[in-house]
């Protein structure tokens, strides 16, 4: 075999792989349909960026997130449906706060998970804290020129804040 064939050969292999995962993951076989129908209708997954070897792990981590989406809305459970976008809002922030770093546009000051977040704008010499993820939103979407950001993500935000933690009016029941 030619090291073309091996290489179609485990392309093959591998979405196989992926869609025997998602049967698994899945309880019976008409969810296992739906779900690979809905994930073959997700475009993001053929985005360059996600095509390259260096980020196969985002891919798979985006992949993994919108599986559990879609079972999510098979399900028909919101506050699920949130938390996991919510999970991938958060994931592509950080990708894009560190690109920006890596391409010299900002430096980051402070990497301690429970700390606010220290940014230094390289090309206006100016540091910020960003202390919460919709903080980190506006700064991203700043960044590329979008001067409001999208209520539709804070929402997702507060729903899945809901689902995450506790309710204090339900505490007071």
């Amino acid at each position: 075999m030619s090291e073309k064939e091996i290489s179609q050969s485990i392309d093959v292999i591998n979405e196989l792989l992926v869609k025997i995962e998602n049967y698994i993951k899945v309880t019976d076989y008409e969810g296992y349909r739906q779900v690979n129908k809905l994930l073959q209708s997700i475009d993001y997954f053929s985005l360059d960026y996600l095509k390259k070897a260096e980020n196969s792990d985002l891919k798979d981590q985006l992949r993994y997130d919108c599986r559990m989406m879609v079972r999510a809305r098979m399900k028909n459970d919101f506050r699920e449906f949130c938390r996991y976008a919510s999970l991938q809002v958060e994931l592509l922030i950080d990708e894009f706060i560190l690109k920006m770093e890596e391409f010299g546009q900002i430096e980051i000051l402070d990497r301690e998970y429970d700390k606010p977040t220290e940014i230094k704008i390289l090309s206006k010499n100016e540091q910020l804290k960003i202390k919460n993820i919709q903080q980190k939103i506006d700064f991203c979407l700043a960044s590329i020129n979008v001067i409001n950001s999208n209520k539709s993500i804070s929402l997702i935000f507060k729903i899945r804040n809901l689902g995450s933690h506790r309710d204090k009016a339900m505490l007071r029941r």
